[in-house]
């Protein structure tokens, strides 16, 4: 389910006044980040340019960040979170060929999300 403007008004509207109280805080691109990602479920690209242009920094700085921290996604995640770690404990253990297995029965690819929204497959590491 893509970002829309319209549906999400009000989650708009809120984390508009969200930046507006952050925006002057040292460090203010993670939890504005954090923020948007609790809100909206991930960063829709309008989100980060609304970002860039609130906080006063470059797209591609807002960017950097978020790609930094796996926290954060892109692109909506589904109902269900499928993480499979690809470490190397795991991996040696078969691990990779789990991951196949998941993606073949969902017909997605790893990172992505069933077109009805229920399962995202995703590639993780032990903690």
């Amino acid at each position: 389910m893509a970002f829309c403007l319209e549906k999400d008004r009000d989650k708009f509207d809120n984390f508009v006044q969200f930046i507006e109280d952050h925006k002057d805080e040292p460090g203010a691109v993670m939890p504005v980040l954090q923020e948007a990602q609790r809100v909206f479920g991930y960063i829709p690209e309008p989100i980060v340019d609304l970002m860039a242009l609130k906080l006063k920094k470059h797209s591609s700085e807002i960017y950097g960040v978020a790609t930094f921290y796996s926290q954060f996604t892109f692109e909506p995640r589904g109902k269900h979170e499928i993480c499979v770690c690809l470490g190397t404990a795991c991996y040696v253990k078969g691990a990779d060929r789990l991951l196949e297995d998941f993606c073949e029965a969902l017909e997605v690819k790893p990172g992505q999300t069933t077109e009805d929204g229920e399962f995202s497959v995703i590639e993780t590491r032990c903690v």
